[in-house]
């Protein structure tokens, strides 16, 4: 496997590899076998369908990036909410706050999410590929 991971301000990095989690390893990769034969598999099952290698390449590598930067999102420590004032935030982004409070209603989650999100970028990508 050709993997190059890197961690923190190191260039070598191979040693703190270890202290970097899942999306942080994938999105360090640059060279992965696993990773290319993921893409491959995404690529060629688009092309099969009409899509122009470009645009499979293009809508593979939207829905990778996607994937990773959700994930990054997702494992990263929650902010310091020292001082936060959720009235003064609620006044300044009224629909930011109320379009947040009926996306999550009871039963929803992050994972929902996810899939509602990832449906808009794969929607996206029909319009591209019919192109």
């Amino acid at each position: 496997m050709l993997v190059v991971a890197t961690g923190g301000d190191d260039p070598a990095g191979a040693e703190q590899a270890g202290d970097l989690n899942g999306a942080r390893v994938v999105s360090a990769a640059h060279l992965s076998l696993k990773l290319a034969a993921i893409s491959e598999l995404a690529i060629s099952s688009l092309a099969e369908r009409g899509v122009s290698l470009r645009d499979a390449r293009i809508i593979a590598l939207t829905v990778e990036r996607f994937t990773v930067g959700h994930v990054l999102e997702e494992q990263s420590p929650p902010p310091d909410v020292t001082g936060f004032d959720l009235e003064t935030f609620r006044a300044a982004h009224p629909a930011s706050v109320t379009a947040i409070q009926e996306y999550f209603e009871p039963g929803r989650s992050v994972d929902d999410l996810f899939r509602d999100c990832l449906a808009v970028v794969i929607a996206g990508a029909a319009v591209v590929g019919r192109q």
